[in-house]
């Protein structure tokens, strides 16, 4: 089985990426060598990659304002910061970097947004 950081490839896209990015996150601040941080960056870009191109019939950042988790203002300057990096983020982890939601609240979330998927439209 291939894995990453220890990580199974074998979860949905949205499952592995979170997993993927909380592991990067803890072994950042234990300080890990480059070609361990690039290793993390090609995965994570190659699954952020993969879930923009996926159909969401709800957006991340309604779905946090509708659960109470985040306001319009933050979400306005959230986005604008994602525009002006070059959308290399995605919002959940511009959110949880800037501290303004918990990572906790952004995978509720990304179920509801799951859910919504599955969903007969």
């Amino acid at each position: 089985m291939t894995t990453i950081g220890g990580i199974p490839l074998t979860r949905s896209v949205s499952q592995e990426f979170e997993d993927l990015a909380t592991s990067y996150r803890s072994e950042c601040a234990q300080g890990i060598p480059m070609s361990v941080h690039e290793r993390y960056e090609r995965r994570l870009t190659v699954l952020r990659k993969e879930l923009r191109s996926r159909e969401a019939s709800c957006r991340l950042g309604d779905v946090l304002r509708g659960m109470g988790a985040l306001d319009e203002k933050r979400l306005a300057d959230a986005l604008s910061l994602q525009n002006a990096r070059g959308g290399d983020k995605l919002l959940g982890e511009i959110l949880i970097d800037l501290g303004w939601v918990d990572e906790q609240a952004v995978r509720r979330a990304v179920a509801v947004q799951a859910e919504s998927r599955s969903e007969p439209r």
